[in-house]
């Protein structure tokens, strides 16, 4: 799945969005399963349910990169608060200060984590998050590593 944001971290409007294991495994392109730090990527436009990404060079236009992923735990899929604080520690702390340059809240970029879906912790065994980064409302050209914007 695909979200932005939580209580605590002001981030912009985008929903969780589903990706099912059986549409990534029939899909051509870079899934949500092959995305590493650094990749940069189009964002699938007005879809609710994501398999695939258009991973494009970081000096072609691009709306979001991919700054850090990491592994939840467990034998049983997360409750929604367990995602939110596994997130909110990952994707928003350390980790976006390292990549970006700056602390989180402090510059114009945002992060949505790609997660995964209760079929793929099943089905796939599926625990990777990957935490992205975009500018609202703008297309990139570069990548955000180092700006500290």
């Amino acid at each position: 799945m695909i979200s932005i944001g939580s209580a605590v971290v002001p981030v912009p409007t985008r929903r969780w969005l589903v990706t099912a294991v059986a549409v990534a495994a029939a899909c051509a392109g870079p899934t949500v399963f092959s995305l590493e730090v650094g990749d940069c990527f189009q964002f699938p436009e007005g879809q609710d349910e994501v398999a695939e990404f258009e991973v494009v060079d970081c000096d072609e236009p691009h709306d979001s990169e991919v700054i850090h992923t990491f592994e939840l735990s467990g034998d049983e899929y997360p409750e929604e608060d367990e995602l939110v604080a596994a997130v909110d520690e990952e994707c928003f702390g350390e980790a976006f200060e390292a990549y970006i340059g700056a602390p989180y809240g402090t510059t114009d970029v945002a992060v949505y984590p790609i997660r995964p879906t209760p079929a793929s912790w099943e089905r796939a065994d599926d625990r990777e998050v990957a935490c992205a980064a975009h500018v609202p409302g703008a297309m990139l050209t570069g990548s955000l590593q180092g700006t500290g914007r």
